[in-house]
Order: C-alpha cells, then sequence, then structure tokens
C-alpha cells in the first residue's frame, strides 16, 4: 500500500470517469468543491516573489510575503490590500 499512488481529481472529465454512475449534479457539486479547495490552499502559505510587496502584492489570508532576493519576510494585518506590507 506504501507505494500506491494517490490519484487527484482536479478536472470534470477525471471526476466523471471516477465515479460513472454519479450524477452531473454531483460531479458539478464535487468540481466547484475541488476549486475552493485549490483557492483556500494557494491563499493559505505565504506568497513569494523577487523585490518588495508594497503597492504590487494583494495581501492574503496568510498575510505573509516573502522576498526571495534579500530574503526578507513581510507581514500585511489586513487581507486583500497592497499597501501596508511590514518587513519582519
Amino acid at each position: 500500500m506504501a507505494n500506491q499512488a494517490i490519484q487527484t481529481l482536479f478536472d470534470w472529465d477525471s471526476i466523471r470517469q471516477a465515479f460513472p454512475d454519479a450524477s452531473v449534479a454531483a460531479i458539478d457539486d464535487y468540481y466547484a468543491k475541488t476549486i475552493l479547495i485549490r483557492q483556500i490552499i494557494n491563499e493559505s502559505g505565504p506568497k513569494n516573489g523577487s523585490g518588495s510587496p508594497e503597492g504590487v502584492v494583494t495581501s492574503s489570508i496568510s498575510k505573509l510575503y516573502v522576498d526571495t532576493d534579500i530574503p526578507t519576510q513581510y507581514f500585511n494585518p489586513v487581507v486583500g490590500v497592497k499597501t501596508g506590507w511590514v518587513a519582519l
């Protein structure tokens, strides 16, 4: 069991193939939830990039950004804004 591959179902067709007896409504619901889960995962970790995030990067729910050039970590207490980043 340890070497068994885990199948990831992210697109509608692969979900339909994995669950051939499921209704279209059930597959649509599952697919919508996978999109939401991927968005949450992408937003939960710190963002990173080259240079200061001030005025450029919108803060996510992690409220963290890492400048990979220096490296320096920044914090923004307000989610969804591009200003207010503070170097830690």
